[in-house]
Order: structure tokens, then sequence, then C-alpha cells
């Protein structure tokens, strides 16, 4: 070959002779590179287009904690093109609405912490993984109850159904807290039922457990023999 050549671009072309092309000093956008060929007295051009395309960004919020069959959203919050394929993993959430989309409503039917994940495929561009937790709590059983009586007392006990306390209601009456789990009640008259319900506090998502109830009497039973 008697003739000579080289590459001529813009800010993406970092050698002219091997026509090296770095997308990074490009930026985005559609780039011209142009190769000059002489020989002798005569010049030769060939076009090319490079089209430098945005990497996605993957990013999303999800609403944590949450309760067992509770109904939360996970919401895309990057940046990607119409195109872009959005590629979820949801730890084996129940989708409610929305599936395949940027914005999703998803329950989970157990406990523990879910590891979501995204990843965007845009016309071939692959975004970096991201990756977050959600928490599924469960509701808090329904206190368990268990009483000891005399002629005129009764103890009540129930499980540690709670770490937060109990609302305690004594036939009806409006509850009053209770931090312990167990209630006495004394000077009674024989024979007297007292039902008590008792509901375990919890704070978190899940809200407060059902009530456990349980009706005594005021009565000494005799050991059986």
């Amino acid at each position: 070959v008697s003739g000579s050549g080289q590459w001529i671009g813009g800010a993406g072309l970092t050698n002219d002779q091997l026509g090296l092309f770095d997308p990074a000093l490009a930026g985005v956008g559609t780039h011209e590179i142009v190769y000059s060929y002489r020989e002798k007295a005569c010049n030769y051009y060939d076009t090319i287009y490079v089209d430098v395309r945005a990497q996605p960004i993957a990013d999303f919020n999800a609403t944590t904690p949450l309760c067992i069959n509770e109904t939360g959203t996970v919401q895309f919050t990057g940046t990607a093109t119409l195109q872009g394929e959005l590629m979820w993993n949801l730890d084996g959430a129940n989708i409610i609405s929305g599936s395949g989309t940027s914005n999703l409503e998803v329950s989970w039917s157990t406990s523990g912490d879910k590891n979501l994940e995204l990843i965007i495929d845009d016309n071939g561009c692959i975004s970096d993984p991201i990756a977050k937790v959600v928490r599924v709590d469960r509701r808090l059983a329904a206190p368990i109850l268990n009483c000891n009586s005399t002629l005129t007392s009764i103890a009540f006990s129930w499980n540690n159904a709670g770490t937060e306390g109990y609302l305690v209601s004594v036939n009806g009456a409006p509850p009053t807290f209770v931090s312990t789990n167990s209630l006495d009640l004394q000077d009674l008259m024989t024979g007297d039922s007292v039902t008590i319900s008792v509901i375990a506090i919890d704070s978190g998502p899940c809200g407060n457990s059902l009530p456990g109830e349980l009706t005594c009497y005021a009565v000494n039973c005799a050991d059986v023999v």
C-alpha cells in the first residue's frame, strides 16, 4: 500500500492512526468519525456514525417496614429511556399491580427481610444493580389467658405475647394499660364471674394483636384426687 490515512473525529477519538474511540470521552450523542485516505494525488473519505447512549441508572424506593399481606409500593426513581426494560427481583413478592413497570404494588405472605434488586437493560446498555431491603413483620398473636381462683379472688395471667405492654378490659369496661402479663382481682364475692380481654400492644406496622378473652369464677376448686 503506497497511500496513508488517518481517522478524524471529535473528543472521543483517542488515536487517529488506529481509530481508537472512547465513548466516555465522547459523551452521549451521535458522533461523526471520518477516515481520510490519500494515495498519490487522490483523496478518499468514508464516514461512520457512532451512537453513544447513556448508561441507565437503577434506583428505587420501597415501603418498609410492612406487615404480612399488607400492600406496599416499589417505585422506580432512576433514569432510563422509555425503551428501558426494568428487571426486578422482588424476593417472592405477590405483585398486586404494575408487573414489569416502574410503579408496583406488592405484598409478602411471610415475614423476614426481603432482598429487592433492580437491573435495567436500556437498548443493550446495562445498569449497575441496585439492592434494597424491605422488612416484613408478623402481627402479634392474641394472648393466651389462664386463671387461678379462690372464693374471693381471681388471678389472671397470659403468655408474653408482646414487649410494649397490654390493654386489659375487665367485664367490658374501657381498657387500661398493664405493663406485666398478669392481673389480680381481690375482694370478690364467691361465685362472681369476671371476663377480661387482653390486647398486646405493638407500635410496629402490624399494630396491636387481636384480643384474647377468658371468663373465670371466684370459686375454690378442690384438688382432683
